[in-house]
């Protein structure tokens, strides 16, 4: 195997160098130092409690951060139509509203047709019991005109006799 330095102390030292002689001006950099928080862990196996401290840091560092920037009159919060860096063309997103608009008219075109195809079931069920209780009905009254005329046919018969009997019949 070759020798490879991975830790290659010198380049690195001489690369800090470089980078602490050339001065930037700060809005290049952004570096915030806050005060060191010590991280007085009993368990140094608690990432929540390490992560805890690392989030805090981060808050003080933008609260240093932020008015510093309104002062040299950068913006800092984005503008309330903003909602996000686009990388596709305003065509390509016209597209994808176009579409999204045609599939959900697709979905309330079949929402719609789903209603009409149960609203025309219940239809045919409302119309068919109708029709059941019309012949129902019809044959109630068919058995009623059935029951008088068997009654009327009775009297009939009852009234003949008596006009035999008495001899009007002849």
């Amino acid at each position: 195997m070759s020798d490879i330095r991975i830790n290659k102390v010198e380049e690195l030292k001489a690369k800090l160098v470089e980078m602490q002689s050339t001065k930037l001006p700060w809005i290049e950099t952004m570096d915030v130092t806050v005060a060191k928080e010590e991280l007085l862990l009993r368990d140094i196996n608690d990432d929540f409690k390490r992560e805890l401290v690392f989030y805090n840091q981060a808050i003080a560092a933008a609260k240093l951060a932020i008015p510093r920037l309104q002062r040299m009159k950068i913006p800092v919060f984005r503008p309330s139509d903003y909602f996000a860096e686009m990388t596709k063309s305003d065509e390509h997103m016209q597209k994808i509203r176009t579409r999204l608009l045609d599939m959900q008219k697709g979905k309330e075109r079949q929402e719609t047709i789903r209603r009409l195809r149960e609203e025309k079931k219940f239809a045919v069920k409302v119309q068919k019991k109708s029709l059941v209780d019309k012949q129902k009905e019809k044959k109630k009254f068919n058995d009623a005109v059935k029951k008088h005329k068997k009654g009327m046919k009775g009297q009939l018969e009852a009234m003949l006799n008596n006009a035999e009997k008495l001899g009007y019949g002849e």
